[in-house]
């Protein structure tokens, strides 16, 4: 860097020349204060479920750490039930229900992760009681460490397509 004089690799730190400044040795003062650091995000703690509705298209809050659906007829192609990780704040123990609900007409659950498992405090899927009819269970990419999922008592046609890394995708 032109402003730089000496540089300490064993401390990873350098010296200014005259007229240079800050940790970056720039051409203008530099204050040592640091702005006001953002406040965190508020989890919403909203526990309560959603119970007994017909949805039709859905947005979600991802920044939750409770996630109920109980009776729940999701329907169309606009109904799809998207659980991203990537958003959620999984630094907190993470619950997601869904109990005598319906996927039909091109209605999907879907489970997105990332690209690597990220580290959580706990994820607990539990899906059950639950029909699927002409709509889909996805699970996508690789999904935080500590998920513990059941799937029990669904009624729906069996079929699955597995997807590995250099692999083609096989249907069971």
């Amino acid at each position: 860097m032109p402003g730089t004089d000496s540089v300490d690799h064993g401390s990873c730190s350098c010296s200014c020349k005259d007229g240079w400044h800050g940790a970056s040795c720039l051409p203008f003062e530099v204050p040592d204060t640091v702005g006001p650091s953002l406040p965190e995000r508020a989890v919403d703690d909203d526990t309560s479920c959603v119970v007994n509705r017909a949805l039709k298209k859905l947005t979600l809050n991802m920044w939750k750490t409770h996630h109920c659906y109980v009776g729940v007829t999701f329907s169309g192609v606009g109904a799809v039930l998207t659980f991203s990780f990537n958003s959620m704040p999984l630094h907190l123990p993470i619950n997601i229900t869904l109990t005598g609900c319906a996927f039909r007409e091109g209605a999907a659950l879907r489970f997105v992760g990332g690209a690597g498992a990220a580290e959580s405090a706990g994820v607990v899927i539990r899906v059950s009681q639950t029909v699927m009819r002409s709509s889909v269970v996805v699970f996508m990419h690789a999904l935080p460490q500590h998920c513990d999922i059941a799937v029990t008592e669904v009624d729906a046609a069996q079929s699955s397509a597995v997807q590995l890394s250099d692999t083609k995708s096989k249907t069971l």
